[in-house]
């Protein structure tokens, strides 16, 4: 399982558009949503899903980015930067008592 996010902790929700060019559909990402719960974040099943995500993110200028805390988006506190986006895995480990 993988997440975008720009650190270890902070992950990102995406919310996907479909488009229709007159040939094909496709899709493409329509908003980010930063400063989420990490449970509200999105998980890809595979590494390539999460890489052609992230590539469009990065090639995408009109991806609508939201800040998920009300505070921040007030105070403008906390832009997200695309640059240092990344695709992290989530490793599930059993603990044993």
């Amino acid at each position: 399982m993988y997440v975008i996010g720009n650190s270890a902790w902070n992950f990102i929700a995406v919310k996907m558009t479909t488009l229709y060019d007159g040939k094909r559909i496709y899709q493409e990402v329509g908003e980010i949503i930063h400063n989420i719960r990490n449970e509200a974040c999105t998980i890809y099943n595979n590494y390539e899903e999460a890489e052609h995500v992230l590539d469009n993110i990065k090639t995408n200028e009109k991806t609508k980015i939201t800040n998920d805390s009300i505070i921040d988006s007030i105070l403008d506190g906390h832009q997200l930067n695309i640059d240092t986006l990344k695709i992290y895995e989530l490793v599930p480990t059993e603990i044993c008592k």
